[in-house]
C-alpha cells in the first residue's frame, strides 16, 4: 500500500485538526484558541506507578549436586531496565517518541508509552503515519497533568497526548479531533454489560485509553464520525480531567 494514501485513508474521516484538541481547550499550532463545557472530572484510569517498566529477573540457572542430596538453584543478579535518558518535559518525550517512530525502534518507543494501549501508540502509527512525522513536535499546555502535540506534518492530522504519572511525562494516545468547535449535547451511556473501550480516534484501529464502565454516563459532544473502511458510526464523548474519545454509537444510548 503506498504510505501517503494509506496516510489519507487513516484521515479520511476529514474532520480532523493538528492544533485542536477535542474536548480539552487546546490550542491549535496558529494560536487559536478552542474551548468546550466539561463535564466534572471523573477517574475512570487506573493510573501506573512510577515503574512503567518491569524488573526482569534472569531465569534461575540449577546445579545437580552429586549423590543422593537435593538440587539447590543459584539465581543469578537481577537486571532492571532504566527509563530512557530523555530530559522531562513533554516536548522532549514527544520528540524522542517521534525519532523512535521514524527509525522504526519499537522498544524505545514503548519505553516511552504508557502501558495498556490496545494497540501501542508505535503499533498504531507504524507504517502509514511515520513517513510524515515532524522532526520536532510542537506542544500546547492544556492541562496540569496532560499535554496536546502536534506531530504530523500534515493538517488535518490527528495530535499526540501526553499524561504526566508520578511527575513523568509519557506518551498516552492520538487524539482525532474535528474542525468545529464541538459542544456537549447531552449524556451517553454503555449499554453494555461490560467495560467499553474509549479510543483516540473514530475506529478500532485507534490505541483504547480508558473505559467507560457498564451502565455509566458521560457527556456527549454534538460530533459523529465513522469508521474507516466501515459505515459503524462513532460518537465523541468527554471523559472528563480534559479528555475526549471516541466510542461506537451502537454501544451506547442517549441519556435523555
Amino acid at each position: 500500500m503506498d504510505t501517503r494514501q494509506s496516510l489519507v485513508g487513516v484521515l479520511s474521516t476529514g474532520v480532523v485538526a493538528v492544533a485542536l484538541l477535542v474536548g480539552c481547550g487546546a490550542e491549535s499550532p496558529s494560536g487559536q484558541a478552542t474551548t468546550a463545557p466539561r463535564t466534572a472530572p471523573r477517574e475512570t484510569v487506573s493510573k501506573p506507578s512510577k515503574t512503567i517498566l518491569d524488573t526482569t529477573t534472569i531465569a534461575p540457572t540449577t546445579t545437580m549436586v552429586p549423590s543422593t542430596t537435593t538440587t539447590t538453584t543459584t539465581l543469578a543478579p537481577a537486571t532492571t531496565v532504566s527509563w530512557p535518558q530523555v530530559e522531562n518535559t513533554p516536548e522532549a518525550v514527544a520528540t524522542a517518541w517521534v525519532a523512535a517512530l521514524s527509525r522504526g525502534d519499537r522498544a524505545a518507543a514503548l519505553a516511552l508509552e504508557l502501558p495498556g494501549r490496545s494497540p501501542t501508540v508505535y503499533d498504531w502509527a507504524r507504517p502509514e503515519i511515520s513517513p510524515y512525522v515532524t522532526e520536532q513536535p510542537g506542544c500546547r499546555e492544556n492541562w496540569p497533568l496532560r499535554q496536546y502535540c502536534w506531530f504530523i506534518e500534515a493538517d488535518p492530522a490527528p495530535g499526540l497526548i501526553l499524561w504526566s504519572v508520578d511527575g513523568r511525562w509519557m506518551v498516552s494516545h492520538p487524539i482525532v479531533g474535528t474542525l468545529d468547535e464541538p459542544e456537549l449535547m447531552g449524556g451517553f451511556c454503555n449499554t453494555l454489560t461490560t467495560p467499553l473501550e474509549v479510543r483516540g480516534g473514530p475506529g478500532a484501529e485507534y490505541p483504547a485509553f480508558d473505559v467507560l464502565p457498564a451502565g455509566e454516563c458521560v457527556g456527549g459532544y454534538d460530533q459523529t464520525l465513522p469508521a474507516f473502511n466501515s459505515d459503524e458510526m462513532w460518537q465523541l464523548v468527554d471523559m472528563g480531567d480534559g479528555d475526549s474519545g471516541w466510542v461506537p454509537m451502537q454501544d451506547i444510548g442517549f441519556l435523555d
